[in-house]
Order: structure tokens, then sequence, then C-alpha cells
């Protein structure tokens, strides 16, 4: 099986550096993104044809899932709360 790749966002790069060592658990939850082929099993939804709104890790996870270079572009991450 081929690993996913995941991209992410300017905006996705500067959450998770502000907020490392604090999203550990979304980050695990992120990664798992390379062994599922962008779908996670459990609390995402496709709110168009290959975007994705993914509860995880209490955090919305909004990316594009593209197939075609199996990779996932993080678009978005905000605290579900």
């Amino acid at each position: 099986m081929h690993l996913w790749q995941i991209e992410s966002s300017p905006e996705v790069d500067a959450f998770l550096i502000d907020n490392a060592g604090l999203v550990d658990e979304l980050v695990e939850s992120i990664e798992s993104l390379t062994i599922t082929e962008g779908l996670p099993d459990i609390g995402a939804m496709e709110v168009e044809p290959s975007l994705f709104y993914w509860l995880t890790a209490d955090h919305i996870v909004v990316y594009r899932r593209l197939p075609k270079t199996q990779s996932v572009r993080l678009i978005s991450i905000k605290p579900d709360n």
C-alpha cells in the first residue's frame, strides 16, 4: 500500500506551529489520513465532491481529498468549542 501525502495551507501550518504540544492528538489523527486514502473511519462529511469537513480530536478540519495525486490538502483547522 502506498502512503498518501499531506499538504497544508499556510493557515494550517501556522495553527499547528502556534499550538505545538497542545494538539498532539489532532496531529496523530491527521497523520492517519496517509494510511486511509484520505478517508477517516468516522467524523467526516463530504460537503461537495472531494471537500470534507472532519470532526476529530475536538477540532474541525477542512480538507480536500486528491485521489489523482494520492494526497490530502488541509485547508483549515478550527477548535470545536
